[in-house]
């Protein structure tokens, strides 16, 4: 009974795997068919892909307006909620090894 349920579910995300294998293919061919109309964009592309690196590779800030507010929100919110949560818990996963 587990074994057909686990099966199924399995199954299930094999199918998903391939529609979305055939997904990506079909937008990759339709990128290399309009490669051409796509080289007018190329500069502006790579000034937001720069822009996006140079900022940390974070896509919340262009959702931000103000680049005083995306400073205060990646100290607080990225760096202080997310790498110090992960050295707290690496800390305490080292913490539990060692006793």
């Amino acid at each position: 009974m587990i074994e057909d349920i686990i099966l199924s579910l399995l199954l299930v995300d094999l199918q998903q795997l391939i529609y979305l294998k055939i997904q990506m293919n079909h937008y990759y061919e339709v990128l290399k068919k309009n490669i051409h109309d796509l080289n007018e964009f190329k500069p502006i592309i790579n000034k937001i892909i720069a822009e996006y690196l140079l900022v940390g590779g974070y896509p919340e800030y262009f959702e931000c307006s103000n680049i005083l507010k995306w400073q205060k929100r990646l100290v607080d919110d990225i760096v202080g909620r997310g790498l110090y949560r992960g050295i707290v818990r690496g800390l305490i996963s080292f913490a539990c090894i060692m006793i």
